[in-house]
């Protein structure tokens, strides 16, 4: 399957390119087209990997929490 999803997303654009199809897509759509894309396959592993959905990939950050300084005592 995976090979056959990788000839299908060469093969496509490949026979669009030829024909001279892409010259038609305005590029306000093309990049449409590519985020809506690339959100959809973000949302697709997510959902492989069984995590929560998240915009920026890490979530959000700890506070850093000072660590104190070691004091030596005197005995």
């Amino acid at each position: 399957m995976p090979d056959f999803v990788t000839f299908g997303a060469c093969w496509v654009p490949g026979f669009a390119h030829r024909e001279s199809l892409l010259r038609r897509i305005r590029p306000a759509t093309s990049a449409v087209l590519t985020a809506v894309a690339v959100l959809a396959f973000g949302w697709v592993e997510d959902l492989a990997g069984r995590r929560p959905p998240q915009l920026l990939p890490g979530g959000r950050r700890k506070p850093v929490v000072p660590v104190p300084a070691v004091v030596p005592v005197n005995t």
